[in-house]
């Protein structure tokens, strides 16, 4: 960032030049974090604050470049209730995320496969899960309480999904959709439309 790109923030927006100082000194700790997670680190990465990754060994975490991660309260005014998570769940789990993603806390879970294109804009506490965790009957949650159902998620390209929408298994929304704020989508849509409601329909 430029000398006088600093100078601006830092009279226009003061928290904005907080957040790029903290940015710099928490870099070389998110690199190394990435590297053990075993996920490539792109260009023109903007990380603000450490996010939570527990990858499984053998599963697949691309993400292209120009991301944004919020996971600190104070780099967003809708203030993340927790750091950002990317998760996955087992050795074949695969998370493909394109270029200019940008996401304020919540979380990313995939037990199967999470596809995300590129310039999708998540709002803050979302939740896109691929999986139930475990399963909805009583008695095999007592014998594999980790076997949920899991389905594909595919987000298509300029998507945006408001504050606390719940993106569900099974999902797929269509290029340049809106998903309004906690909204919960669960079902695949076959056309460009913003979504709203629990569950999610065309408005």
């Amino acid at each position: 960032m430029k000398i006088n790109e600093l100078i601006n923030i830092a009279t226009s927006s003061p928290w904005k030049l907080e957040n790029e100082i903290f940015r710099f000194f928490y870099y070389p700790f998110v690199r190394c974090q990435f590297f053990l997670a075993g996920v490539s680190y792109g260009k023109n990465w903007k990380i603000y604050g450490l996010p939570i990754l527990q990858i499984t060994k053998g599963s697949k975490v691309i993400i292209g470049n120009n991301l944004q991660l919020r996971s600190t309260k104070q780099s967003n005014p809708l203030s993340p209730f927790h750091p950002v998570v990317i998760s996955t769940r087992s050795s074949s789990a695969q998370i493909k995320i394109g270029n200019n993603f940008s996401m304020t806390g919540g979380s990313i879970v995939a037990e199967e496969k999470i596809e995300i294109g590129d310039r999708v804009m998540v709002g803050a506490n979302c939740l896109i899960i691929d999986t139930d965790f475990h399963p909805l009957d009583a008695k095999l949650r007592v014998k594999t309480p980790s076997a949920g159902k899991s389905k594909p998620i595919k987000i298509e390209n300029d998507v945006f999904i408001g504050t606390q929408a719940i993106i569900l298994k099974g999902s797929n929304i269509k290029a340049k959709s809106t998903v309004g704020a906690r909204a919960l989508v669960n079902k695949k849509f076959s056309k460009k439309a913003i979504l709203i409601g629990n569950p999610a329909k065309i408005k």
